[in-house]
């Protein structure tokens, strides 16, 4: 992660990534010296270029999908932010999740990257749950907008809603302001569970995709779309162009302009088995107080019996 610091990555967005708030350090710190995954810096390296383009991005539970397209967009908001030298203002990256729990799922993460910005970069959950007004000491933190009467009086530049919510959005006169205060710098359009969407949902979508651009005052070719999906088998083909060209099709853009980043998840090989391996005592005693012990480790490629079970977690099966 150092090693990208100023060059692909803003500093500012480093620091907060490395350093959240304690309460949230534990899950969602990303340290200096880790190095991202494959599939994460190939996203990163394709988002974060000048030019827009688009991605689909297919990579398994627990793979860091999320980090290859939030971390391009803080990327963006942090350098804009210091241009200004001010908070943003105007949505700007546009989420769209099927469920309200995907939703609120990613209210702790956001907080945690996005404190550090100390309310220049913002965000909102927008659901039917959010509520007119709070009262002021209601609020603990500069970086989260909770209510709507503070999101149509100054829209935050990330904003996480649902297709009937944003229906809502482009027709609601009381919803007029978020538009207005948006028009022009709408810049990042994220469909999360991409796959979930077939046959009449899809076409919907891709005519709602139509109307927010119009609202937003925005042009396809200026717009970086971004969709996630479901692991699929090969990548390169027929199932890895059908990803593409749902992208293209929905979000109006050439399937050229459309990249699929594929997350595959390698097996390392293990060393034969020994004779002898370890008794369960020996391994118990193993560096008792690590959490994570080389030894350890070792001494488990080596054990028949955490073979198997290792095989039964690493087999590609379809329940």
């Amino acid at each position: 992660m150092e090693d990208l610091t100023g060059s692909l990555l803003d500093e500012r967005l480093v620091r907060c990534l490395s350093t959240p708030p304690e309460e949230l350090r534990q899950d969602y710190a990303f340290p200096l010296s880790r190095k991202p995954y494959t599939h994460q810096l190939k996203a990163w390296e394709i988002l974060c270029d000048e030019k827009p383009s688009s991605a689909v991005i297919s990579s398994g539970t627990g793979s860091g999908k999320t980090e290859c397209f939030m971390i391009p967009i803080l990327n963006s908001l942090a350098k804009q932010s210091s241009k200004k030298r001010k908070p943003l203002e105007g949505v700007r990256a546009l989420f769209l999740y099927p469920l309200n729990a995907l939703i609120s799922s990613q209210r702790d993460r956001l907080d945690a990257w996005t404190r550090g910005f100390n309310g220049d970069v913002r965000f909102c959950l927008y659901n039917g749950n959010t509520p007119e007004s709070l009262p002021s000491h209601d609020k603990t933190h500069n970086n989260e907008v909770l209510t709507r009467e503070e999101l149509r009086s100054s829209p935050p530049p990330i904003l996480f809603t649902n297709a009937s919510m944003l229906e809502y959005m482009l027709v609601r006169t009381e919803d007029a302001p978020i538009l207005k205060k948006s028009k022009g710098v709408l810049e990042w359009i994220v469909l999360d569970e991409a796959h979930c969407y077939m046959g009449s949902q899809a076409a919907e979508l891709a005519l709602l995709l139509r109307r927010v651009q119009m609202a937003f005052g925005v042009q396809p070719d200026t717009v970086r779309f971004v969709a996630t999906s479901a692991t699929i088998g090969d990548p390169e083909g027929p199932a890895g162009q059908d990803l593409k060209r749902f992208l293209a099709d929905v979000a109006g853009v050439p399937i050229s302009q459309v990249s699929l980043i594929a997350g595959q998840r390698m097996i390392p090989d293990l060393p034969p088995l020994d004779e002898k391996p370890a008794s369960l005592e020996e391994l118990e005693a193993m560096l008792p107080d690590e959490s994570k012990s080389p030894v350890r480790y070792e001494a488990l490629c080596r054990c028949s019996t955490a073979k198997a079970i290792r095989s039964l977690f690493t087999q590609n099966k379809t329940v």
